[in-house]
């Protein structure tokens, strides 16, 4: 049991041993090279210093190369300014780690997207701008140029306001100058000139005063255009109802049945038919609309056909008395009045009556008088010339040149202003300037429409002030000259001559102290005077000299 116990023991022991000799030698490996690293002996704490160095050289390199790599993506973002790109490259530049550099490039790109965002917001609200409704030119031109001098999104979005609320205010009176423009248009009597001269007065119109003149103007104008287009109607149609009353009426069933029957129906009324026209007063009927206008003219023309048949018939009639038994002449006037016409539409200058008169009147009546003329062997002379009733055409007009529009530009001089600071360090009574007016620039933009070398119209589109005026500033001295005493306080040497200091400063104090109570005089003759005697002396000496 003893001899077990120690041969247990013994085997502990060499097994101990054994293990602790393959630890020696599973480490000596690692021994040798830490030995072979560590040279003399070296430091551990020095190997730990140079691996830290050596880790921080690494990282440097990284840090330069990540600069460097952000420097160039900078460098491609075209959308900053010149200015800010420079900033974000100096950012970069003066960062100490890697951390600084991402967020630079991250600050920079979100700068880019910000800018893109902006000008992206700023051109749809250009385009929203250029076609929004209800805006006169140069409203829109004035929001245009404020636009292109934004620099947030918040400022778009005060302009896009500010046009929306102006456009809706202008709103109703685009719609009111449409509604005008459409009633002129209609207009009957208005020349096609005419009408647009109105329509483009229309334009330069921004309340609806103005554009319920205007509309008044345009009615007043084709009121007026009828009448100059019947004047001549109306001046006929008063004549031959002026003679017409000078005649007896025809009473002759048996050749002047029809004429009878119709003047007997309208005979009563002819007067009443002209008279409404005769009247018409474009200062008190712009109430009248076309049809109203139409009906009037039309009146015109009844009284004017019914009374030249009936004159006419009458003057004819009178003619044929004095030759009863001639039945030519009664066979003519007989075509003429015997069959009624009454079916015959009278109020048209281009009707079926103007024709009927024209085929079956006009010739007959020629033809009537060239036999009473025959027959009375003495010319004829009517008190109305029985003539056609020509086709009323619009009276020729010269060709106008065509309506041109341009715009103009001219520039005005803004001037400058003159402010004036006191300066305690300049004498009292000099000047400086210290910042030198220039006047201004101030550019006017104008629509000007020319017929010829006749102004139809002009129009402001816009007007900025281009260049503003710097304005000049002069500085004034305010310090106050100190006075010299005119004489000088005596040296001492000659003092000591005189014996008489004491005396001699009192006095000339006293003197000093009594200049400062009288009045600034103009020394200069008393200079000239000492100058003048010197010059005697100096002369006298040089005289003296030569003598001896």
């Amino acid at each position: 049991m003893l001899v077990n116990r120690k041969v247990t023991s013994i085997m502990k022991k060499e097994l101990c041993v054994a293990a602790t000799a393959a630890a020696i030698v599973s480490v000596a490996p690692y021994l040798v090279q830490a030995e072979q690293a560590m040279p003399n002996g070296a430091d551990p704490s020095v190997i730990q210093a140079q691996d830290a160095d050596k880790q921080a050289t690494e990282e440097q390199a990284k840090l330069e190369e990540a600069k460097k790599q952000a420097i160039a993506e900078i460098s491609q973002l075209k959308e900053l300014p010149n200015s800010v790109r420079n900033g974000y490259l100096t950012k970069v530049n003066d960062a100490t780690t890697m951390e600084e550099v991402e967020r630079v490039k991250r600050e920079a790109s979100q700068d880019v997207a910000t800018r893109r965002r902006f000008e992206a917001k700023k051109a749809d609200a250009k385009e929203s701008l250029t076609t929004k409704e209800y805006l006169y030119p140069d409203e829109r031109s004035n929001y245009l140029a404020r636009l292109e001098q934004v620099g947030t999104e918040a400022e778009i979005d005060g302009i896009l306001a500010e046009a929306n609320q102006l456009a809706a205010a202008n709103k109703n009176i685009f719609q009111k100058r449409g509604d005008i423009r459409d009633e002129i248009d209609i207009l009957a009597y208005l020349s096609q000139e005419q009408k647009g001269e109105f329509k483009v007065r229309l334009e330069e119109l921004r309340s609806e005063k103005e554009l319920d003149n205007e509309l008044l103007l345009a009615k007043k104008a084709n009121i007026q255009a009828l009448k100059d287009m019947e004047k001549e109607p109306l001046k006929k149609a008063k004549e031959v109802l002026k003679a017409l009353k000078q005649l007896p009426e025809v009473t002759d069933r048996s050749l002047y049945d029809g004429q009878i029957d119709v003047w007997d129906a309208v005979g009563d009324y002819v007067d009443a038919y002209l008279e409404p026209f005769d009247k018409l007063n474009p200062e008190t009927d712009t109430n009248l609309t076309n049809h109203q206008l139409h009906y009037r003219q039309g009146r015109l023309y009844d009284a004017l056909h019914y009374g030249e048949m009936e004159y006419i018939a009458r003057d004819l009639e009178q003619k044929r008395q004095q030759f009863p038994d001639n039945q030519e002449l009664k066979d003519l006037v007989k075509e003429m009045f015997h069959a009624s016409y009454a079916s015959f539409d009278t109020a048209g200058k281009d009707g079926d009556f103007v024709k009927f008169i024209n085929r079956e009147i006009y010739p007959r009546q020629q033809k009537f008088n060239e036999l009473y003329r025959i027959l009375s062997g003495t010319p004829l002379i009517p008190l109305v010339p029985a003539q056609p009733i020509p086709k009323e055409e619009a009276p020729s007009q010269p060709e106008k040149p065509e309506v041109l529009t341009r715009q103009e530009v001219r520039e005005e001089a803004l001037p400058f202003q003159t402010i004036t600071k006191e300066n305690p360090g300049l004498l009292k009574g000099e000047k400086r300037i210290v910042t030198k007016g220039e006047a201004g620039i101030r550019t006017i933009v104008e629509e000007v429409q020319i017929q010829g070398d006749a102004l139809l119209s002009r129009r402001v589109v816009s007007d900025m002030v281009t260049k503003p005026a710097i304005d000049e500033v002069v500085e004034i001295g305010t310090k106050e000259i100190a006075e010299q005493s005119d004489m000088e306080i005596p040296d001492g040497s000659s003092s000591e001559q005189s014996g008489q200091e004491p005396v001699l400063l009192k006095q000339h104090q006293d003197k000093n102290q009594a200049r400062k109570v009288l009045p600034k005089t103009n020394v200069a003759p008393s200079l000239l005077s000492t100058i003048g005697i010197a010059l005697a002396g100096l002369v006298g000496l040089r005289i003296q000299k030569r003598k001896k």
